[in-house]
């Protein structure tokens, strides 16, 4: 399985690159008064205002350090019977495949993310979006939407 491996707060994680529609460098992000904290703000893409969410912020309580290597991985989200981009930031990003077995089936119980997995390189999360994009959140990023879903 093609994979995105990326960083945030000293953990490393993956993403499926089927889930990814786009791999941008750290654009200028507009602040939102009131959001909340894992939120790092707006960026229009596309033609459309999308949230980016800091992953840092999620899995270490800490914004991600400001780097030439920050990238914003641009992920479809569903919401009812359409989708939305969203955006998230994350510390660095490269790609990489994985074997599809291998999984550790207790380790998923240990993370709120999804499976951990083992490489060379040592432990790493390939994050679960459904989990990391919960209807919570989704309800915070796009509250018209999620309420006529």
């Amino acid at each position: 399985m093609l994979v995105l491996m990326c960083q945030a707060g000293g953990q490393r994680f993956a993403v499926d690159a089927r889930a990814v529609a786009q791999v941008v460098p750290r654009v200028q992000l507009k602040a939102v008064a009131g959001a909340p904290e894992w939120l790092a703000g707006l960026c229009v893409c596309r033609g459309q205002v999308v949230p980016v969410v800091d992953l840092c912020r999620l899995i270490a309580e800490r914004p991600c350090p400001r780097r030439w290597s920050n990238r914003v991985l641009l992920l479809p989200v569903p919401l009812g019977e359409s989708s939305r981009l969203c955006g998230l930031l994350v510390e660095s990003a490269t790609t990489a495949t994985l074997p599809v077995a291998g999984a550790d089936a207790d380790a998923t119980r240990v993370s709120p993310w999804g499976q951990v997995l083992l490489d060379e390189q040592g432990v790493y999360q390939l994050l679960d979006l459904r989990r990391l994009f919960s209807r919570e959140r989704l309800d915070r990023l796009f509250p018209a939407a999620t309420e006529q879903a």
